[in-house]
């Protein structure tokens, strides 16, 4: 009777042991690890116009890092939100942006950030504002876009704008290859006009009537006294005038500094810029 009792006890405590374990670990499984836009449940969050940050190809959501370090040292209320999109359009998150955010700034990457991939990084960072209205309510919008992010925006304006999309406002280029990176298509003829338009510019230039004629356009380049910032030829980055000379105001302007093209990111230099158009502060000379 004692053994059957005791075996009895001990198949209790074994059952009891075995369906505790599975039940905390459904319960640890089923916690989320982040709570993903805890604010969001009374509705969308009104932002100020944010910073649009898209990196170049081989880039991602990291890329502005130091950048945005900097920006935090020098203005007040900066706050991030990163966001990644993959080949099929999903989008991930990282970061919150918040109503009393002074400088909401938004970096986008992509998970295929290939040069073919170009035209096609255009559709999906309308898929990355479809997932910022989701989310946050904003009807303007500045943009930076180092390299190939120049090309991003100008696909994603002629091709990708839905209705109720945000509006641009100023945008800033670094380095943006319009005319390719070759330096035998970025030669000018006698009239200091491109001889060659190569075969990433000409799709722009057939949708270029579609880009917004309202917004402020600063296209930024570095000639590292080879006519280049060691990949893209200055006259591909001066190539955008022909997109975007349309606009409200257009400058092509050439750094002080010399800065190889990988650096432009990562520069003091081009730091006073970026807070001098978006932020009106003055250069630091």
């Amino acid at each position: 009777m004692k053994k059957k009792f005791l075996i009895g006890t001990i198949i209790g405590l074994v059952c009891i042991l075995v369906f505790g374990a599975i039940y905390l670990s459904k319960k640890v499984d089923s916690k989320p690890q982040v709570a993903e836009f805890p604010s969001l449940k009374s509705g969308k969050v009104t932002i100020k116009e944010p910073l649009i940050m898209v990196p170049g190809s081989g880039g991602t959501a990291d890329s502005y890092d130091t950048m945005i370090d900097q920006l935090k040292k020098d203005e007040k209320g900066v706050n991030w939100l990163k966001l990644t999109v993959d080949q099929k359009g999903k989008v991930t998150s990282q970061g919150n942006l918040h109503k009393t955010d002074k400088i909401p700034i938004v970096v986008i990457g992509f998970a295929d950030s290939s040069d073919e991939s170009v035209p096609a990084q255009g559709q999906w960072l309308g898929n990355a504002f479809q997932y910022l209205k989701k989310y946050y309510k904003f009807k303007k919008f500045n943009y930076l876009g180092h390299s190939n992010g120049g090309l991003i925006i100008t696909y994603y304006l002629e091709s990708h704008v839905k209705n109720g999309d945000p509006i641009p406002d100023k945008l800033m280029f670094l380095g943006a290859p319009f005319n390719g990176i070759e330096a035998d298509e970025n030669k000018l003829d006698n009239h200091n006009k491109l001889k060659t338009i190569s075969s990433d510019l000409k799709p722009l230039l057939a949708a270029k009537n579609k880009l917004p004629r309202n917004i402020e356009v600063s296209n930024i380049y570095s000639n590292l006294e080879d006519d280049s910032d060691g990949i893209v030829p200055v006259e591909s980055v001066k190539a955008g005038k022909m997109l975007y000379g349309h606009s409200r105001e257009y400058e092509d302007h050439e750094l002080k500094e010399k800065v190889a093209h990988a650096w432009l990111v990562e520069n003091n230099t081009v730091f006073d810029e970026v807070e001098t158009f978006f932020f009106q502060k003055k250069l630091r000379l």
